[in-house]
């Protein structure tokens, strides 16, 4: 079991997303940078998406939710479900500081759940930014 623990908000989706959320996303590795595009209709029913950036990643998961969770992660709980959660205490996250024999800051582990395509994302990543 992997415990991950003091979750923060980064940003909250549905700040942007229409109320049924996304139609889908699409993830990219290319230059140290791991690109998440989250896809959904506007109001004038046309597909429009929004950019996530997650610099220097180490590691990311997406997965089926609900689903089988190969790595045991045991989350803390969190009142934003559907947010971009940076979760401060995670033993994965140790581990990759570890590995690097690095500062704990360089590796900060990320989680957010798409509700409407039933998808997790987890990345430990040293930044994150919204496009």
């Amino acid at each position: 079991m992997i415990n991950v623990s003091n979750p923060i908000i980064v940003f909250d989706p549905n700040e942007w997303l229409p109320s049924y959320g996304e139609s889908r996303i699409t993830l990219q590795y290319e230059n140290d940078t791991l690109i998440l595009n989250v896809f959904f209709e506007n109001e004038q029913k046309v597909e429009s998406y929004r950019t996530i950036v997650f610099k220097n990643p180490t590691f990311f998961h997406l997965a089926s939710c609900p689903g089988v969770d190969p790595f045991n992660f045991k989350y803390s709980k969190s009142s934003c479900l559907s947010c971009l959660l940076e979760y401060r205490n995670s033993e994965l996250s140790n581990q990759w500081a570890s590995h690097f024999s690095s500062n704990k800051n360089d590796f900060r582990h990320y989680l957010i759940l798409f509700h409407s395509t039933n998808q997790r994302l987890d990345v430990i990543a040293s930044n994150v930014a919204l496009l």
